[in-house]
């Protein structure tokens, strides 16, 4: 007889399988007891394998500086290894995926934390190769002309505000025992009406975007 998926799931991560159904079809706001629907546990079992994933690459690429870190006879840990604390001869393997950025018909928050990371590495990009040099070159004296670039901070900061961002609005909706995706909807619209990176789209499938570029100028 095939082993149920949910006892291969208990034991791989060495649980209770019991326990991880319950986590799984309830979750628990002030210690109270909320049984989930349907759609809702389906959606947390995809959260759940999202940050298990998360947790492994993080754990396989610590087992990878691990061994490098034995090449050079100066072994690190994997906490630190992946808190970045390291030492010049220290050998480390790190992965980048930069610009990216993409919309479509229906976007996920994984597409949006894709091109928010995108977005942070743009704006460092921007602070070292226009701003800093810039400043370099008005100290020396060497003339650059017009130099202009597109300054992504404003829709940084619609983003990850820590009181009326997107992110925040959306962890506060998700600890409401209420929350629901129209609140945040409503939250999104009355907090940034006057953004030009917010807006609201009408047809089969309504909702907030953030375009890559301002209103006016998306189609």
């Amino acid at each position: 007889k095939a082993e149920h998926a949910a006892d291969a799931a208990a034991r791989a991560l060495g649980v209770d399988r019991a326990q991880l159904e319950e986590a799984l079809v309830s979750r628990r706001v002030a210690g109270v007891r909320t049984p989930r629907q349907a759609a809702e546990a389906e959606h947390a079992s995809k959260a759940f394998c999202k940050a298990l994933y998360a947790r492994v690459f993080d754990w396989v690429l610590a087992r990878v500086n691990d061994a490098l870190q034995a090449m050079t006879k100066t072994p690190v840990s994997a906490r630190r290894a992946l808190s970045g604390d390291k030492k010049p001869d220290w050998l480390t393997v790190g992965l980048l995926d930069i610009f990216g950025f993409e919309r479509f018909e229906a976007n996920s928050l994984e597409q949006l934390l894709i091109n928010y990371a995108n977005e942070r590495l743009l704006r460092e990009f921007n602070a070292q190769v226009f701003e800093a040099a810039t400043r370099e070159y008005a100290a020396e004296g060497v003339p650059v002309g017009d130099l202009t670039f597109q300054d992504n901070a404003p829709l940084l900061k619609t983003l990850e505000h820590p009181r009326d961002g997107v992110f925040a609005l959306l962890n506060s909706e998700c600890v409401r025992r209420d929350g629901k995706d129209e609140n945040l909807l409503k939250q999104l619209l009355k907090k940034h009406e006057r953004a030009p990176f917010v807006g609201e789209r009408r047809g089969p499938l309504p909702g907030v975007f953030v375009p890559r570029v301002s209103v006016k100028s998306t189609s």
